[in-house]
């Protein structure tokens, strides 16, 4: 009996490792490592024992591979594809929010055309899909030039900036998707992406012009239902 609850443990840990390759050391591990013990105690003999105990981590580096490879690819494929336009002069986030009170979709090359007001709030009568995202950032010059700016999954630290001369835009980082809820408890999807310059924040300032954006998007989606 324990053979078989010990073989069936590390095939449920094997699986959920596979299809959840971020979860293996909170979930998957922990299992296979329950499912190996109850084996091990059992009255199989040891050839079985070995097998179970090495094939599935043997299995799992080249399978979970396959599976992150085959994921992202599909994923990149059905990707929402996204461009965002922001002046020189930017600061701040930039916050896309659904409202039938927002632009119409724009479409140039099979890309969605987002022209970001300085305040950095924009309205899209239109559907923002969540998961992956095909998305580009260009740094709209005066002269009408386009630059697409570098984008990374953290900000750069304080210390290396390079904050002499006048506050300008190096690049952007991060980004969330989600529903908020205005004054009146309706929902509505936003999408943001935090544009990043040389100069250093502090904590307060970044409180208050997320606060800003906050607000105005508020008063927009309330001047909506009027």
């Amino acid at each position: 009996m324990k053979k078989q609850i010990g073989i069936s443990i590390i095939v449920i840990g094997f699986i959920i490792s596979l299809a959840s390759p971020y979860t293996v050391m909170i979930i998957g591990v922990p299992t296979f490592i329950l499912g190996v013990i109850l084996l091990w105690i059992s009255k199989t003999n040891k050839r079985t024992k070995i097998i179970w105990s090495l094939v599935p981590p043997i299995l799992w580096i080249p399978l979970t591979t396959l599976w992150l490879f085959m994921y992202n690819s599909i994923g990149k494929m059905n990707a929402q594809k996204r461009d965002y336009y922001i002046s020189e002069d930017f600061k701040g986030a930039v916050v896309i929010v659904e409202s039938k009170c927002g632009n119409e979709p724009i479409l140039k090359d099979d890309r969605l055309q987002f022209e970001i007001p300085k305040t950095g709030v924009y309205l899209f009568n239109g559907e923002l899909k969540s998961g992956h995202i095909d998305r580009r950032i260009f740094l709209k010059k005066e002269n009408g030039e386009l630059k697409q700016l570098n984008g990374g999954i953290w900000p750069t630290k304080s210390e290396e900036k390079d904050t002499t001369g006048s506050e300008t835009v190096t690049g952007f980082w991060g980004g969330t998707f989600g529903t908020r809820y205005d004054q009146s408890n309706s929902e509505s999807n936003f999408t943001s992406i935090n544009i990043e310059t040389n100069k250093v924040y502090t904590d307060k300032q970044i409180w208050k012009m997320n606060k800003n954006q906050d607000d105005l998007i508020d008063i927009l989606i309330t001047k909506c239902k009027k």
